[in-house]
């Protein structure tokens, strides 16, 4: 399938690119896959990736790595929450600025 989709966007000046594209094996295989072969070379196959900054298929990988980046920006916000802004000022900073980091993506990750 691979070759028919090269052979049919090489014409047209779309070509892939080995360096760039990887296959995804889900679940990961005992025996290892066959290899994947376009003009330029062989294409790399890999358990997980990031993906429009998700890492797929890992939801554990990807939660540790979203609290992590929703706690710094908490930390990087210490001046605003230990300043005379009131609560709900505080509130809303933290719904539009926190909240987004932590849940970005969420609907796709598995339970």
């Amino acid at each position: 399938m691979l070759t028919a989709v090269e052979r049919n966007a090489n014409p047209i000046g779309l070509f892939i690119n080995k360096i760039k594209t990887e296959a995804l094996i889900l679940p990961t295989p005992e025996v290892s896959p066959p290899p994947l072969s376009v003009s330029s070379g062989t294409i790399s196959w890999t358990t997980e990736f990031k993906y429009l900054g998700s890492t797929i298929p890992d939801s554990e990988t990807d939660l540790r790595r979203r609290i992590g980046q929703a706690r710094s920006a908490f930390k990087n916000l210490r001046n605003l929450w230990e300043s005379s802004l009131n609560k709900q000022t505080k509130a809303h900073i933290f719904s539009a600025v926190i909240v987004p980091i932590l849940f970005y993506a969420c609907e796709s990750r598995t339970l």
